[in-house]
């Protein structure tokens, strides 16, 4: 992908971007379904992206810290969750 940048009057970044036709054509579609324009469309497409990377390193982070820390429930509370969650019906 070739980015170009471009420096503006306004306080958001302008960038051009070089994207296969069917996908730019796709999110035409997509842009005019949602009454967006092409940047919001774009912009919210980027932060979605970016949020699923910063819960995979949140989730990383939590799982590192778990294995230096003992986070097994004593046998009492998990007999007690154990009993809780037999009760709940899961959908399939």
């Amino acid at each position: 992908m070739d980015i170009e940048y471009y420096y503006s009057h306004t306080n958001d970044m302008k960038i051009a971007i070089s994207i296969p036709d069917p996908l730019f054509e796709e999110a035409e579609a997509l842009a005019g379904r949602l009454s967006l324009s092409r940047s919001a469309l774009y912009r919210r497409a980027l932060e979605a992206y970016l949020r699923t990377f910063r819960e995979d390193e949140l989730i990383r982070r939590i799982n590192e810290v778990c294995t230096d820390v003992d986070t097994s429930l004593p046998p009492e509370q998990e007999r007690a969750t154990a009993e809780l969650w037999s009760h709940v019906e899961w959908e399939e």
